[in-house]
């Protein structure tokens, strides 16, 4: 099987991007000449892998980050056994020979994602993501043309500052959140501020709460 080899370099915002993006460099090496690849990429975020590796992973994160993560996570004495992996997404490419290739991977602000949830509540720092690669590898054989599925277990690490993130969030959406209702619920709070006169989000949240 041909042997290939990736690595994922520095991420950056995307430029001129219609919705937020981020875009990862990717470099490959192989043991014989490539004509294309055809690949997936599947990306986890790995919250057990935040630094400082040396500190037990509750002590990593400040309060207000542990009180962020509680729904996410479950209570701070069992984090040892119950974070895990958070899928983010996968990316579909095309690649001619082992040129590098930049993947664009958009980015959601929907709430109700683990993935999203868990970055917004951080306030700083990397995180570590976690690159799976399938696909095929088109190469030219003694044969002629021959294609080879990308051999399983092939794996990437890179970083993620927080900052990069929860930045090109705010240059997209500003100061605020998407937060996911059903339609029956959305029309019931449209009524409610009908009926109360309350003329911004804002206001209709600091009432239902009791502020």
């Amino acid at each position: 099987m041909l042997e290939l080899r990736v690595q994922v370099g520095e991420v950056r915002a995307a430029p001129h991007s219609a919705v937020p993006a981020l875009d990862f460099p990717l470099q490959w090496e192989a043991d014989r000449p490539v004509r294309s690849l055809v690949l997936q990429a599947r990306i986890h975020l790995e919250p057990s892998r935040r630094e400082p590796l040396n500190r037990p992973l509750l002590e990593r994160h400040s309060p207000a980050e542990v009180a962020w993560l509680r729904p996410l996570f479950g209570e701070p004495e069992q984090w040892a056994r119950s974070v895990s992996s958070l899928f983010w997404t996968q990316v579909n490419a095309q690649a001619s020979g082992l040129q590098p290739l930049e993947l664009r991977v958009p980015c959601s602000f929907d709430m109700s994602l683990a993935v999203t949830r868990y970055l917004y509540g951080l306030e700083g720092g990397n995180v570590e993501l976690r690159w799976s690669f399938s696909g095929s590898i088109f190469w030219d054989g003694p044969q002629g043309l021959q294609v080879s599925p990308i051999r399983p277990g092939l794996e990437a690490r890179s970083q993620l500052p927080v900052e990069l993130w929860q930045g090109l969030m705010q240059q997209h959406y500003g100061q605020q959140v998407c937060m996911p209702v059903s339609c029956e619920a959305f029309a019931r709070l449209e009524r409610y501020r009908d009926e109360h006169k309350i003329f911004d989000w804002d206001t209709l949240c600091d009432r239902l709460v009791g502020r």
